[in-house]
């Protein structure tokens, strides 16, 4: 199905039962998933038949996406600010659904194809299909792509051989993921505490924290503890990507989504001297219940508000930005909010 000279792209593992749900559990315990409640819900600790009646296989495809360590261990001159670099190219949820929905349909019965939206423990399946190995920075890495790529998976009735299965090699005594992280997010080898991660503090969690000086720069995601990690080294296959031009970012994308704001993985929406910045899933969600049925260009001089260069005024508006002060983003700003669907 999938190949590629540097080792298979796809595997195939059985449905059976998941030997990570009690650390999952004891992680929940502990209060590590932060504002991500969805990961409470009890879909993850069912069997996966729950998902596919009658399945009998689980393919795992690996997409990498072009990476540079350098260019995430750089930081960014002052008042320049960062992205994941995943956010780089296109949305991967839509990218991956597109390649794979073809195959499920070459495969007899019924299938589902996942990426990123369902109720599995992907990195453990994916390990279990040949892909790779978690390493201590939680992230599942593959000896010859490193931890740059997305995965996506297809539930299948079908019983499917994939490629063999060969050992992976291991962290071995390196802590390196652990040492860089600013936060101290990995508390230990294997174990993250989403609450202090950045990329979790900046796309998840339904607060502003720190300002981006103390992240790196980073204000959408984080690829410290995979910049440094030996198996990222020489960066992922591809074209090495520039800093995306976030005007130009917004530009395209909302012409793309034009009625919803929020439809992609970085909603882009604030605007200050010509740059734009992306506002977390959370605060956009707030703003939006803050403004009602209300949309457009809001500007803010630091005294009053405008909507489409009107006086405008709603309650609780003023406290809501001042937070939003901790992402670097100094008034005057505007920020532009379409419709929702």
């Amino acid at each position: 199905m999938f190949s590629s000279p540097g080792g298979p792209l796809w595997g195939a593992a059985g449905p059976g039962s998941s030997t990570r749900l009690p650390f999952f559990l004891e992680w929940l315990d502990r209060g590590f998933e932060g504002d991500m409640a969805s990961l409470r819900r009890p879909g993850r600790r069912e069997p996966l038949d729950r998902q596919l009646s009658g399945i009998r296989s689980v393919l795992a495809f690996l997409f990498p996406y072009p990476f540079d360590p350098t260019l995430a261990l750089t930081p960014p001159p002052r008042g320049e600010y960062r992205t994941a670099q995943y956010t780089f190219t296109e949305d991967y949820h839509k990218r991956i659904r597109r390649a794979l929905l073809p195959v499920a349909r070459t495969l007899p019965g019924p299938a589902r194809v996942y990426c990123d939206t369902g109720p599995l423990f992907e990195k453990e399946l994916a390990e279990r299909a040949g892909l790779g190995f978690v390493g201590k920075n939680t992230l599942l890495i593959h000896p010859r792509f490193g931890s740059a790529f997305n995965l996506g998976f297809i539930l299948t009735q079908e019983q499917v051989e994939g490629p063999p299965v060969r050992p992976m090699p291991s962290c071995g005594a390196c802590r390196r993921c652990i040492e860089v992280c600013p936060t101290g997010a990995l508390t230990a080898p294997y174990n993250l505490d989403a609450r202090r991660c950045i990329a979790y503090l900046t796309m998840e969690s339904a607060a502003v924290v720190g300002g981006p000086r103390g992240r790196w720069g980073y204000i959408y995601g984080c690829d410290l503890c995979q910049a440094v990690c030996p198996f990222n080294r020489d960066g992922s296959p591809g074209d090495r990507l520039p800093a995306p031009d976030l005007v130009r970012v917004t530009e395209e994308r909302r012409r793309a989504n034009r009625q919803r704001a929020d439809a992609d993985p970085v909603p882009v929406v604030v605007e200050r001297d010509g740059r734009a910045f992306p506002l977390n899933p959370p605060l956009l969600e707030e703003l939006r219940r803050l403004l009602g049925t209300h949309h457009g260009r809001l500007d803010f001089d630091g005294a009053d508000f405008r909507l489409d260069a009107r006086p405008f005024d709603r309650p609780r508006l003023a406290e809501f930005f001042a937070p939003i002060q901790l992402l670097g983003i100094e008034r005057p700003f505007t920020v532009t909010l379409h419709p929702s669907a």
